[in-house]
């Protein structure tokens, strides 16, 4: 009888132990705006990842990984559900205005802008199958951890297919990297708590509940999007290293880079402690290219805070079509079937991940749902071709202006609506109503000499595939623009003039118009009736003004009105750091005024060196403010 007992024990741990091989466990770390070349095993010689580095060589590398999208949520939606930005009709970054629209739609558009940009929906469908969803149904446990950013609450985790959600929600990014967070699915930590290392450690905790069970975990970091905000003790470890000359010279954004390694670490150490390394694949990716310069943000030009990283020798980066806004870290680590240390050449993208996961744990698709991805386990079981029914393609048909420069106050354009296609070395990139531009990125990696004129029917043929990609997803298209002029200006670029120089009090009133205060891409500037309208378009609207004025204690005031309350912030910058950073800034409460009179609020500040700059943010998001006057004066 024993022996019976003891021969059926055996057999249920033995059946036990297949299905746990059938079963592996999959963790699918995607971090925020890291650059292709942000990893000290990608070549950077300033930021340091380690515990990345390991994964790399246990596992293998893609030398040609891509994102769905040059911008967030796009490539998140990509990602969960393995179809293409223009086929979910999300193209671009949610914001909490963010509309749903074809180009035809709308009709018109700026003056400057030759393309009439259609909209994209403000959040992932519930109709959906997400790659949780999928592994659910599956009898897999699913947890999500870190930055969701593809819808409110009701389009959160728990609705798209994961049983717990820790952080994820509509944020874009943290309100604060230090506790308190104010993420309203995070319970606060000890005051001065990083967030960074804190979904270390809940990743860690998920592996070690569900260590019986087969599960996902889903670890989406906030790191390293702004704010830019790190560990004082890691910034000064990296400052001295910091070469003047580099790209990568950003110690507060190596910091970042070294708190999201050494979180990612906690999270594969879980799994050698809890004894599923051997049975869990890894996957770890970016969302878009790496932010190579501070967003709006004119007083960082041409001076040292100017670069958030390099992605040398890509071209450009967030936002951009470019290499660099596109090209991203891919490494996978699947023990016992892929050769630790490899690397591959074969071009894969964030829909490929999805059909990868589903033919690793021996799910099939569903046959309604038309995918864009492709499977690329044949590669990971070393196979050196992956065969696809269609070419990546990226649809990007947006405008975003990325900074003013504060010489010639002209607006760098991160993007212009824009489509790409890649086959094989040559990449095709189609600019709506204006240019082609064609690549060789195997002898052309910087995309520095178009070969579109040298080569029309490689481009025409290129072309018309793309073409035929885009009709078959119904993506939405710009559309002409009826109002466009050639000799429109920027708005940023109108409002653009010299510095506020002489002896304070500094006054503005505006009457008719100001030529020194000027918007980001997020904003706009009209005068009327002796007041200065300021609308806030898009998230982070701002408006700054430079000037030259001495250290010391100031006093800002200012008359505004608005039917709304709002949150408003100032931001000052010296000449001996020309940047808006977060430790300079006060936060102004504005209330609603109904009944039309004008509100006075003032705020006192201190400057240990010269001013070089005001940065006023009259709300965090879309909305209106009327503005009477600004003032600066002394406030000894």
């Amino acid at each position: 009888m024993r022996k019976t007992v003891s021969a059926a024990c055996l057999a249920i741990a033995i059946l036990q132990a297949i299905a746990h091989a059938r079963q592996p466990n999959f963790v699918v770390i995607l971090i925020d705006d890291l650059g292709w070349t942000d990893l000290s095993g990608n070549g950077s010689t300033f930021h340091e990842t380690p515990h990345i580095d390991r994964l790399a060589s246990q596992g293998m590398t893609f030398a040609n990984g891509y994102a769905a999208a040059p911008l967030c949520s796009a490539t998140r939606a990509c990602l969960m559900t393995g179809r293409s930005p223009a086929r979910l009709h999300l193209t671009g970054a949610i914001t909490g205005k963010t509309q749903a629209y074809r180009a035809e739609e709308k009709q018109t558009a700026s003056a400057w802008q030759r393309m009439i940009a259609p909209g994209y929906f403000d959040h992932l469908p519930l109709e959906e199958k997400t790659l949780a969803e999928y592994l659910s149904e599956a009898g897999y446990a699913t947890g999500f951890i870190g930055k969701w950013h593809l819808g409110g609450n009701a389009f959160a985790p728990e609705r798209q297919g994961f049983s717990i959600n820790i952080g994820g929600g509509h944020y874009p990014s943290p309100p604060s990297y230090f506790s308190l967070y104010g993420i309203d699915t995070l319970a606060d930590g000890p005051e001065g708590e990083y967030l960074t290392d804190r979904l270390g450690e809940e990743a860690a905790r998920f592996i070690e509940s569900h260590r019986h069970e087969p599960f996902l975990l889903f670890l989406a970091h906030y790191a390293v999007h702004t704010p830019l905000q790190a560990k004082e003790s890691l910034v000064e470890r990296h400052r001295p290293k910091a070469d003047p000359d580099s790209g990568q010279r950003n110690a507060v954004y190596a910091a970042m880079i070294q708190s999201m390694d050494e979180s990612i670490g906690l999270a594969l150490s879980a799994l050698e402690k809890s004894g599923l390394a051997d049975d869990t694949f890894v996957l770890l990716t970016s969302d878009n290219g790496g932010l190579i310069r501070i967003p709006g943000d004119p007083l960082v030009i041409h001076a040292a805070g100017e670069y958030v990283t390099s992605n040398a020798p890509l071209r450009g980066g967030k936002a951009m079509i470019y290499e660099g806004g596109i090209r991203v870290p891919m490494i996978v680590r699947w023990p016992g079937t892929t050769q630790a240390g490899a690397s591959c050449d074969e071009p894969v993208a964030s829909c490929d991940i999805l059909p990868t996961v589903l033919d690793v744990a021996g799910l099939a698709p569903d046959p309604a749902i038309a995918l864009d991805g492709a499977s690329f386990a044949p590669l990971l079981r070393g196979e050196h071709k992956l065969e696809r029914e269609k070419s990546l393609y990226w649809h990007f048909p947006h405008y975003i202006a990325g900074y003013i420069d504060r010489e010639t106050g002209e607006p760098e354009m991160w993007c212009r609506p824009a489509a790409a296609i890649r086959r094989g070395k040559y990449k095709l990139i189609e600019f709506f109503g204006e240019n082609l531009e064609l690549y060789n990125l195997e002898d052309d990696i910087g995309e520095t000499r178009n070969l579109a004129e040298e080569m029309p029917g490689k481009a025409a043929a290129m072309r018309a595939q793309l073409g035929a990609l885009l009709t078959e997803t119904d993506a939405w298209m710009p559309a002409p623009n009826p109002a466009y002029d050639p000799k429109a200006r920027h708005p940023a670029t109108a409002l653009h003039s010299p510095k506020r120089c002489g002896e304070p009090p500094y006054m503005w009133t505006f009457e008719e118009s100001s030529k020194e205060w000027r918007p980001n891409a997020s904003a706009s500037l009209d005068f009327a009736d002796g007041a200065l309208r300021f609308t806030g378009i898009a998230l982070d609207p701002q408006m700054t003004v430079l000037i030259d004025a001495p250290a010391g204690k100031w006093r800002f005031r200012a008359a505004v009105r608005s039917n709304q309350s709002v949150s408003a912030a100032l931001f000052w910058a010296s000449s001996s750091v020309p940047a808006f950073r977060p430790e300079r800034r006060a936060d102004i409460a504005v209330p609603a005024v109904s009944s039309g009179e004008w509100t006075e609020f003032a705020v006192e500040f201190a400057s240990s060196s010269r001013l070089g700059g005001l940065r006023f943010d009259p709300m965090p998001d879309r909305g209106e403010m009327e503005i009477d006057w600004i003032a600066l004066e002394r406030a000894e």
